[in-house]
């Protein structure tokens, strides 16, 4: 996983094929998604661990907006969550 200055969901928007990707100013970060559509409805839930990449692939979901919650776990860290729009193109 590439390490950045924040964490953050990228890219946005995307397109058919690209994963949307959890970058972190710490590698080795575990994390739990929770994907919502405009409603409010949940879309995806996943989970990954310190040593996976944290990504979500979106295959069968409409193009839209959607709003990411994301729980993010270093090593020996105390956990933070990421609330983050995404975008989804045709």
């Amino acid at each position: 996983m590439p390490v950045v200055g924040k964490d953050l969901l990228a890219p946005v928007p995307a397109g058919p094929g690209q994963a949307v990707r959890l970058y972190t100013p710490v590698a080795g970060c575990a994390s739990r998604w929770s994907i919502f559509n405009a409603a409010a409805q949940p879309v995806a839930s996943l989970s990954f661990g310190a040593s996976e990449t944290a990504q979500w692939l979106h295959l069968g979901v409409s193009p839209g907006v959607y709003f990411a919650r994301v729980e993010i776990t270093p090593q020996g860290g105390s956990t933070r969550v990421l609330w983050q729009q995404l975008v989804l193109v045709p």
